[in-house]
């Protein structure tokens, strides 16, 4: 005796119908095998979502279901069905509708005479209208569902939320390995079960199903603009723009290729062409909202953040549960320096993705810069939670670490940043700056500062950050040297003046130590006070 069960994944389910198979049944077509009954139970909870929805015909497919592939009804569907029934029977209801949804109403007899009869016990009659009604409802039932195989309908709902991935992926599959499919129809399940492979973060098997659909459908402008789309998410810029400058190619009102040729263009910082394949786009599908969406990416990446919000509203407009505008429109506003509408685009975001660690980082960022830093390293941590490899996540945590003065917190999430992305100029920054505050291993802090130089050259927090551990080992001219070059591309670094005031009043030029400090001071009321809490750094003006 089998015993099929719907917490079963994929792989469990595809094991237990091998082992069917090995033990003579059949591999395809037979509804009681466990790979079936496993599809159904998934079925069915489709057809219970669609009944609490109010679609009562669903209940008609759950019974339907349930004889197919001899399922025992779940509970629900035995339930409603047993309501239903009852209230015909007992002639409380004048319709079939409050079991199935729509259908004939009854006929002949008034349903008052029809009551009375009933109460008389006179009802072999009507007990054999409910049957043969009842029989009528299911076979149309089963009708309906034999025009489409269970496979092709699964493999063809690539943009519906109601089936699972792994669903999806299974009835494409059965098409693929049919040999009664034309190379079309292969090429179609290709396409789209390379769909499914790319919302499960599966680029590469995605590639190589458009490989194969390509090779069986030269012409397929689809398949062509998903590779790019593939491409595109794996970083490959030039395969991703000669697959979607193909698909335009092959199909010239293609507003989505448009878009992805658009997003290559704009990862490349060529906006202008980018901005002109979103606008072709829009022309062509004016209610794209992805179109929309990163047309305002491209605003924003240029610093024009009022252009960036006004498109974001309109690809919300268009897509309310699109969660990337609600989240990028955030960014816009923190950049503006509005973090009360920020912080609203960042829950709104999160709502509508939970598990959007993007959107936690950068609501985490604005909670820090507002000094909320407990909030800000909750989110943080829920962001590392759902991507542990999240560099820019422990980044932002231990900058926050840092600013409540919890540096070995904040070292351990450097550590993690620098790991996790040996680029990172701003991490090796950090845990230098960190490393020379402490005045702890000043050596290792001065290594940081050099790696962090020498991945971004012009950076002048780290020529800063360079001059604090050279005051700190003594250094005085090489930190006054450091802090003059940070204050070259950066005047208003108020850290910058400090050190160096600090440094030129220990190497005996008091008047300008003094000036630079007043200085400071001026740009950051509070950052006099903020040294004087650590070991060797109180200065004042004189």
């Amino acid at each position: 005796m089998r015993h099929v069960r719907k917490e079963w994944t994929l792989e469990q389910a595809q094991a237990a119908q091998k082992r069917f198979v090995a033990r003579g049944g059949r591999p395809v077509g037979d509804p009681h095998s466990p790979l079936s009954q496993w599809q159904a139970m998934h079925d069915l909870d489709e057809e219970e979502a669609r009944f609490k929805n109010g679609e009562k015909y669903a209940l008609a497919m759950a019974l339907s279901i349930c004889c197919t592939h001899a399922l025992q009804p779940p509970p629900w569907a035995a339930t409603a069905y047993n309501q239903g029934f009852h209230a015909v029977h007992t002639f409380r209801t004048d319709s079939w509708e409050t079991i199935f949804g729509p259908a004939k109403r009854w006929k002949g007899r008034q349903l008052k005479a029809l009551r009375k009869r009933f109460e008389n016990s006179i009802v072999v009659q009507v007990r054999q209208l409910i049957t043969a009604t009842y029989i009528a409802t299911v076979c149309l039932c089963l009708t309906q569902c034999a025009q489409q195989s269970q496979a092709s309908l699964w493999c063809a709902r690539q943009n519906e939320q109601a089936i699972s991935l792994d669903l999806q992926i299974l009835g494409c599959t059965t098409l693929i390995q049919s040999p009664n499919e034309s190379p079309d129809s292969v090429a179609t399940a290709l396409n789209n079960r390379s769909f499914a492979y790319q919302r499960k973060g599966e680029p590469h098997r995605a590639i190589q199903d458009l490989d194969q659909a390509i090779r069986l459908k030269p012409d397929f402008a689809l398949a062509f603009h998903g590779r790019g789309v593939a491409y595109l998410s794996e970083g490959d810029y030039n395969r991703a723009f000669q697959d979607s400058d193909n698909a335009i190619r092959l199909k010239p009102d293609f507003a989505e290729a448009f878009v992805t040729r658009g997003a290559v263009y704009a990862r490349r910082r060529e906006y202008d062409p980018a901005l002109q394949d979103f606008d072709r786009a829009i022309r062509l599908k004016p209610d794209l909202a992805l179109a929309f969406y990163d047309r305002g990416t491209v605003y924003s990446a240029r610093g024009e953040f009022d252009r960036a919000i006004e498109e974001f509203y309109k690809a919300i407009r268009l897509k309310p549960d699109f969660a990337a505008p609600f989240y990028d429109r955030g960014v816009a506003y923190a950049k503006k320096g509005d973090y009360a509408r920020a912080f609203q685009d960042f829950d709104q975001a999160i709502r509508l993705k939970p598990d959007y660690a993007e959107a936690l980082d950068n609501r985490g960022f604005a909670y820090s810069r507002q000094g909320e830093y407990d909030r800000a390293i909750g989110d943080f941590d829920e962001a590392i939670r759902l991507k542990p490899d999240f560099a820019l996540a422990f980044y932002n945590r231990g900058v926050t670490y840092a600013s409540k003065g919890d540096y070995a917190r904040a070292f351990q999430d450097f550590d993690n940043a620098v790991r996790l992305k040996p680029d990172f100029a701003e991490a090796f920054n950090n845990r230098c700056f960190a490393g020379a505050l402490t005045n702890k291993a000043l050596e290792a802090a001065l290594s940081d500062c050099n790696e962090s130089l020498r991945l971004a050259p012009q950076s002048a927090a780290a020529l800063g950050s360079r001059g604090l551990v050279y005051f700190r080992m003594a250094h005085y001219a090489q930190a006054i040297a450091d802090c003059t070059a940070s204050l070259d591309r950066d005047p208003k670094s108020a850290d910058a003046l400090y050190v160096r005031g600090l440094a030129r009043q220990r190497a005996g030029d008091p008047r300008r130590g003094t000036a630079d400090i007043a200085a400071a001071q001026a740009l950051d009321p509070k950052i006099i006070q903020t040294y004087a809490k650590l070991p060797g750094m109180a200065g004042a003006p004189r």
